[in-house]
């Protein structure tokens, strides 16, 4: 007997049991499929994070709705919150910052003064021979644009003015940090500057910020990045450059910024540790330097090597990018050091007017180096890399004996009495696999481990030659990882008790290296962008391994990685673009930096697209040179062509125009496209083949998306690895690439162009009915196309109604397998809400917060987030009634699903919560299991919430669906397929339907109970 007709009997024996139903209405039936993946134990625990709505003191940007307006509302804020603080008046963007409480704020937001009430985003420095690739030195020798005349900000810790990058004297040791000493600051380089923090200030900690005048640098970081965009360089004998025409830069110690004859303006805005709320007050410190109200003292480059993953584009910071660039000054961003992961990229990278860096690789290498003391045919410098959170490197010099653990190989675990004697005081060494999904854990719980057991530091071995990352380890004690090649042998002098090691400080970076296939390949920590308003990053540059100045140094070296290190790189190209196109605006600064990054960023063998690198790697000579620039002209400030997500129930064609404008001859440019991602069902088509830009004036170029839904198929990115943790990760298909411009003289541009185009099912309900039970079939069009990970299939889900609204939460339900499998099933809720959001696990959460107990103050939270460091979207329910804090007692798929079946999580609004029953302590042998929650969605718009208490009794549902297979929260809803409504109490209730794959505004359907 065929599956078709199991369903069919065990239908009619359903039906027959409750009486008739009427005639025809259930022809041939045939019962929805229940999907999902593997339950309770499937996905790694997480540790737990905050509520997704805000509670407590909150530090905020208020938009006001005048410039007059800000009086009253400090006074109405203060009537709230007694407590309350402004920190600073906004005039780039009418506004004030504050920081009171969260329940205040929300109050304040509807009075008529207030446009707006945004949470200030928390933003952390970025770290994880740029030069002479990037062809900042030709540019120096060849066209002789150094940046003279140009001001770049530095929104960072602060620069260190006395060091000799930048034309210093050495002095930081004396300098008070609070109180600037007027012989050393301001500078003939470093002209201004403020410290809008104070070194003490540590949001995280809620130590306030406590400005001073002195912007002197406590982290080292901004004095990093500050020379890589203008220091004049430091030669050998500890004296800074001046002379750079015919310069050999390999012999310096430290290398010029992009910029040499550049101007720096240092805006503090991080203390000595942790992170900051105070970009926005930077932004408009940057506008207007001496805070007279005028902006015609605005700085020229601004340069933000900072960022928060997933950050949103429409952020805070944003406003104030916006009115920047409107003004004539040009922020340039890092993209942030999220990783492979969609949507990582940072705020306010993600601003579409920001120039977003992200960060690439050359052939230069330095490696820290440990020293191999015996046996003598091993001894000698090994290279390798040493651990970040070790501060004590300066004074470091530690030699002794290393011992292994045979029977703790990589020292995940706590140490045994034996383990303890045999490690104290010596180095000990453990195994280190660069696969993170056979790595039992990380480098700080091994060095903890080896800490508490008295071990004076830890070796680690390596799988590779080339780190994909840094090892955090601990404070308390040095970690020194060896690369494959030069760990070669160690283990098994270890074993036999001949392995003895230096570890000093002056190992640090004591090991060049050059790797020529490294070369134009992007960094691994290199955050994947944004999909819309604009695609992210724009471009890529050099950030690893990137030698600058060293704060408290006097003229020494510092070795750092990441966007941080790639973005002022380009702020240092920008200004010499400034310099040599003064009348040009941002935008065409941008365009020009952009249309000329012509050096294609690989992974492996293949090209990345857009959202990994932009346009491409930056190249300095032919953005100075070019006369010819391209920008979208829906999105001129954004440059790139983006379609964003592009649902389709037809054959669709979609077109977009680019303006190539000339800014000195006329051009005749042939056209043309290169792709980087594709799918089946989609192209890109450029028309004419060729154009004429007349002198002076502009010409335009089509781009035509054309896609065929029933032909799409969900096909990766192919940079993207499919798996992570050993699960199937959930990706974001795309067509992407660059569109090429190739004029008759000049430079070769070119202009980013990303889609992310979608199937569209049209699915509508039919109920039918039958005493206690109904019958609930699928109508319309549905999806049914492509083979295993690569189809789509439309999927439905099926809850009770318990609350609605005209918030931005609009409706949420429950419903639960336990009829069909007890308590060992799962409970469900589905939400609805008013906006698509373009990702989960970022900016957007949608949550429920559970009371078993009936009383109004919940023990559990369920929430939509992801693994930390992966694209899984999971489900994590926390336990909130420890006293030590939130505990997480179940992960589970969003939509039940996994990342091999496309559950529509990216550009959609509805969403379903899993959670075990075992995971609310609710037991087998129960028989009802009442509760109470309440559900809302926290995204960029704002917090909405259906906060009235809902019941429901998982145990006893008054109705549950079944349809073929396991009992499921999610089931395939093709044409002609139906579900059971099996009534399980007293009375119909009303339904909540979420077709997940329906178009927008069609997804979530509400069936009264009559």
């Amino acid at each position: 007997m065929n599956t078709r007709s199991l369903a069919l009997l065990s239908l009619a024996a359903l039906l027959c049991a409750g009486g008739a139903v009427p005639a025809g209405a259930l022809e041939e039936p045939l019962l929805a499929p229940g999907l999902g993946t593997p339950r309770v134990g499937a996905l790694p625990r997480m540790s737990a994070t905050t509520l997704a709505g805000r509670s407590g003191p909150v530090t905020a940007f208020v938009e006001l709705s005048g410039a007059r307006a800000g009086e009253q509302v400090v006074n109405r804020l203060r009537a709230r919150d007694a407590r309350s603080r402004l920190l600073r008046r906004t005039t780039a963007v009418a506004g004030l910052l504050v920081r009171a409480e969260a329940t205040a704020l929300r109050e304040l937001a509807g009075a008529p003064e207030v446009r707006s009430v945004r949470p200030a985003t928390r933003h952390f420095r970025t770290n994880a021979g740029a030069g002479p690739l990037t062809g900042a030195v030709a540019a120096w020798q060849r066209l002789g644009a150094l940046g003279a005349g140009v001001r770049i900000g530095i929104v960072d810790d602060g620069i260190d003015y006395t060091h000799a990058d930048f034309g210093g004297t050495g002095s930081f040791a004396a300098l008070d940090p609070v109180k600037a000493d007027p012989r050393f600051f301001p500078t003939a380089k470093v002209i201004g500057g403020v410290d809008l923090a104070g070194d003490a200030y540590d949001p995280v900690r809620g130590v306030p910020p406590k400005p001073d005048d002195n912007p002197l640098s406590c982290g080292g970081h901004g004095t990093h990045v500050a020379g890589s965009a203008a220091g004049f360089g430091v030669r050998q004998d500890g004296t800074p450059v001046t002379e750079y025409r015919d310069l050999d830069v390999s012999g310096l110690r430290i290398g010029p910024g992009a910029a040499p004859l550049a101007k720096l303006y240092a805006i503090k805005v991080f203390g000595c540790a942790g992170g900051t709320d105070l970009v926005t007050a930077a932004l408009d410190r940057a506008l207007d330097p001496n805070g007279d109200g005028d902006p015609a003292d605005r700085l020229d480059v601004v340069n933000l090597s900072l960022g928060s993953d997933f950050g949103d584009p429409d952020s805070p910071e944003a406003l104030f990018t916006r009115k920047l660039t409107e003004h004539g000054a040009l922020v340039v961003a890092s993209a942030g050091n999220g990783g492979d992961l969609y949507g990582a990229s940072g705020s306010p990278g993600n601003t579409p007017e920001a120039l977003t860096v992200a960060n690439s690789r050359d052939a230069y290498l330095l490696r820290d180096a440990a020293t191999v003391l015996g046996p003598q045919p091993l001894a000698g410098q090994r290279a390798g890399q040493f651990s970040l959170s070790y501060p004590g490197y300066a004074k470091l010099d530690l030699t002794r004996q290393v011992v292994p653990l045979p029977e703790n190989l990589d020292g995940c675990r706590e140490y045994s009495a034996a383990e303890t004697a045999a490690v104290r005081d010596k180095l000990v060494w453990l195994d280190w696999d660069e696969d993170t999904s056979r790595r039992a854990c990380g480098s700080p719980a091994r060095a903890t481990w080896a800490h508490a057991a008295g071990a004076a530091g830890v070796l680690l071995s390596s799988t590779v030659d080339d780190f994909t990352a840094g090892i955090s380890g601990v404070p308390e004690i040095p970690v020194f990882q060896f690369t494959a090649t030069s760990g070669a042998g160690l283990a098994e002098a270890a074993k036999a008790g001949a392995l003895r090691v230096r570890l000093s400080g002056e190992g640090r970076n004591a090991i060049p290296a050059s790797k020529p296939e490294l070369t134009d390949t992007i960094s691994p920590s290199s955050a994947r962008g944004v999909h819309f308003p604009a695609v992210k990053p724009d471009l890529a540059a050099p950030g690893e391994t990137i030698a600058s100045a060293a704060s408290g140094t006097g003229s020494g070296i510092s070795v750092q990685t990441g966007t941080s290190m790639a973005a002022p790189h380009v702020a240092g190209l920008a200004a010499l673009l400034r310099q040599r196109r003064p009348d040009w605006t941002p935008a065409e600064v941008k365009a020009a930096l952009m249309n000329t990054a012509g050096a294609d960023i690989r992974h492996k063998a293949a090209v990345t697209g857009p959202r990994r690198s932009g346009a491409g790697r930056v190249q300095a000579v032919a953005a100075l040179e070019t006369e010819l620039l391209a920008y979208a002209a829906e999105a001129p400030e954004a440059v790139s062509v983006t379609f964003g997500a592009v649902p389709a129930e037809k054959p669709v064609s979609l077109s977009r125009n680019v303006i190539i404008r000339s800014k000195g001859a006329a051009r005749t440019v042939r056209t043309g496209y290169a792709a980087a991602t594709t799918m089946p069902g989609a192209r890109i088509r450029v028309e004419p083949a060729s154009v004429t830009v007349p002198a002076g004036g502009s010409a335009q170029v089509k781009i035509t998306l054309d896609v065929e839904p029933a032909v799409l198929r969900r096909t990766p990115d192919p940079t993207v690895p499919l798996t992570q943790d050993n699960l199937p990760r959930q990706f974001l298909p795309d067509v992407s690439g660059r569109l090429l411009l190739t004029p008759d003289s000049g430079p070769a541009l070119r202009v980013p162009v990303h889609a992310a185009p979608k199937p569209v099912a049209h699915n509508g309900l039919e109920l039918l009915r039958s005493g206690d039970r109904r019958l609930l079939r699928f109508t319309g069009d549905g999806l049914n196309q492509g083979a295993g990970s690569l189809g789509y299939r439309s999927l439905a889900s099926v809850f009770e109604l318990h609350g609605s609204s005209d918030g931005e939460l609009r409706h949420v339900g429950a419903t639960s397998t336990a009829p069909l499998e007890g308590a060992r099933g799962m409970l469900g809720f589905g939400l609805a809400a008013k906006r698509d959001w373009a990702l989960l696990g970022g900016t957007v959460t949608p949550y429920v917060e559970i009371s078993t107990t009936g009383d109004a103050r919940p023990e559990y939270r369920v929430l939509a987030t992801r693994v930390p460091g992966t694209d899984l979207l999971v489900a994590r329910t926390d336990d909130l009634t420890l006293p030590e804090g939130p505990l997480t007692v179940d992960v589970q798929p969003l939509n039940g699903l996994g990342g091999d079946t496309d559950a529509n999580l990216y550009d959609s609004n509805v969403i379903v919560l899993p959670v075990s029953l075992l995971a609310l302590g609710i037991q087998p042998e129960a028989n009802s299991a009442p509760l109470t929650y309440v559900a809302g969605v926290q995204g960029p718009w704002g917090d909405g919430e259906i906060s009235t208490p809902m019941a429901f009794d998982p145990l006893q549902p008054k109705v549950f669906t079944k349809g073929s297979g396991k009992p499921s929260l999610v089931y395939a809803a093709q044409p002609g397929n139906s579900l059971i409504l099996q009534q399980h109490g007293v009375g119909w209730p009303d339904l909540l339907v979420l077709q997940h794959h329906n178009g927008s505004g069609a997804r979530a359907r509400v069936l009264p109970s009559a």
